[in-house]
């Protein structure tokens, strides 16, 4: 970076691998890209744009094509390398607009659904407000009725369209533990 370019206290400049050395990222978040005019040669901080999930992005250019790409990725890939494959970026502090390199690492997906869980926001997920759900939370008080009034666990499987082995988990609280 040269002397013109603002500089936070502490802050430390890489070059970004991948994009011909036009573009760097600060162990701050933020991103410059490099000006030939010769009216204004350096550095420019690039303005973030927010997603609709949540992260910011900047666009970015080489000589053949436009990038859009999120301020963690760029931020991750200066200081620690490129994103090895089958690991994704995890925010420490879950603030996805916190794009500093302290609060930024390298996890398999696994380990960031573990995070997530721990800093409970994952709480979504559970019952019918999974996607995924087969069930509702009326349909989970119903299969437990029945099962008390003698039905069996294949044919509540049958009706309810979900395995004999879900309706055990239901009727024994392991799955649905929540509802009444």
């Amino acid at each position: 970076m040269k002397a013109d370019q603002s500089l936070l206290e502490g802050e430390v400049w890489r070059v970004i691998p991948d994009f011909e050395g036009r573009y760097a990222a600060s162990n701050l978040g933020r991103i410059a890209g490099l000006v030939n005019r010769a009216s204004r040669p350096g550095w420019l901080i690039r303005h973030p744009v927010p997603s609709g999930r949540g992260y910011l992005y900047v666009t970015i250019t080489t000589s053949e094509q436009t990038y859009t790409r999120g301020i963690h990725t760029l931020v991750l890939a200066a200081f620690v390398g490129i994103r090895p494959d089958g690991l994704i970026i995890h925010h420490r502090n879950n603030n996805q607009m916190d794009n500093r390199l302290e609060n930024l690492e390298y996890v398999t997906p696994r380990q960031n659904s573990l995070y997530a869980w721990r800093d409970g926001l994952m709480h979504y997920m559970i019952g019918e407000r999974n996607g995924n759900s087969k069930l509702t939370s009326e349909d989970v008080i119903l299969v437990r009725q029945m099962a008390e009034e003698g039905h069996t666990q294949y044919r509540l499987a049958e009706l309810f369209g979900v395995s004999q082995s879900q309706i055990w988990r239901i009727i024994h609280r392991v799955r649905w533990k929540y509802v009444a």
